[in-house]
């Protein structure tokens, strides 16, 4: 079993992978252009790397958990430049399905390995290693890496060839949103009624109307506090995208998500874009 792995990407989830595969006595090397990313990294005993060919001369098993396509692009053209047979790119990024099967081609032409890993789960949840993973690829490289795999998981799955997890993961955004969504309509229907705050908090979400969603954002609903996030609205707004996308690209029928799509409009217009999802709630107040 490998003692070395490579991260690129140190935020909120990278930085929080990075950390839990330290405590398991890997040697873990991290690149981020952010040297914010990075100074937190070292704090945590991570060795940063200053670019990414010095990542890949002391990994040959690297993950990449990045924010957008652009930096995905970048990340992947660097990659395919310096990297050799035996290394392995698993990528944990939440992007479109093009974006991904673009890579997964280049990789190919070039016999290089990439997975398509992505993460459903918050930084929250990254922090206590409580992540589902939906991987796709390349069968025989899932059994092989699953131990690291469950070093920062609380579930990993393979779900089939290249794309599904993409695919997957975007369905699993699909149900996030309208829970999110139904969570805070809720909250403010109770409130409007003149539940008391601490009432809905420990009975609402404690029958059949409970899900993860409710337990992980109904506490920040309800004190308006919505930094810092577990999930940005800015990168939300990224996946919901992603979702409508795929969905109108395949003519897949989605009313819910529209609906909730528009709601999720009027909280980043007004709201600002570091905050947590959870302020979706403030489209439903009267003031």
């Amino acid at each position: 079993m490998t003692q070395a792995i490579g991260i690129i990407g140190l935020g909120i989830m990278g930085g929080a992978i990075a950390c839990h595969l330290r405590d398991h006595d890997i040697d873990v090397y991290g690149y981020d252009i952010s040297s914010e990313a990075c100074d937190s990294a070292k704090s945590n005993g991570i060795v940063v790397c200053q670019n990414i060919d010095q990542l890949l001369s002391k990994s040959n098993l690297v993950f990449s958990s990045l924010p957008s396509e652009q930096a995905f692009i970048r990340v992947i053209g660097i990659f395919l430049e310096h990297a050799k047979s035996d290394h392995v790119l698993v990528d944990l990024s939440t992007l479109s399905l093009k974006s991904k099967m673009d890579a997964y081609q280049l990789f190919e032409y070039k016999n290089l390995k990439i997975m398509d890993c992505p993460i459903s789960g918050t930084g929250e949840q990254a922090k206590k290693a409580d992540l589902v993973l939906y991987v796709s690829g390349d069968e025989e490289i899932y059994h092989n890496i699953s131990p690291y795999l469950s070093m920062f998981s609380r579930m990993h799955r393979f779900v089939g060839s290249f794309g599904y997890g993409t695919k997957l993961k975007l369905a699993a955004n699909l149900l996030v949103a309208i829970h999110n969504a139904a969570t805070a309509e809720a909250i403010n229907f109770a409130l409007e009624s003149g539940i008391e705050e601490k009432i809905i908090l420990e009975l609402l979400g404690a029958g059949a109307a409970g899900s993860k969603v409710f337990d992980l954002r109904a506490p920040l609903m309800l004190q308006r506090e919505y930094q810092p996030a577990t999930m940005k609205l800015s990168n939300w707004k990224k996946d919901l995208d992603l979702i409508d996308q795929l969905g109108n690209h395949l003519g897949i029928d989605t009313p819910l998500f529209k609906a909730t799509y528009d709601q999720y409009l009027k909280t980043i217009a007004a709201k600002s874009p570091d905050d947590d999802t959870a302020a979706i709630i403030e489209t439903y107040k009267k003031s």
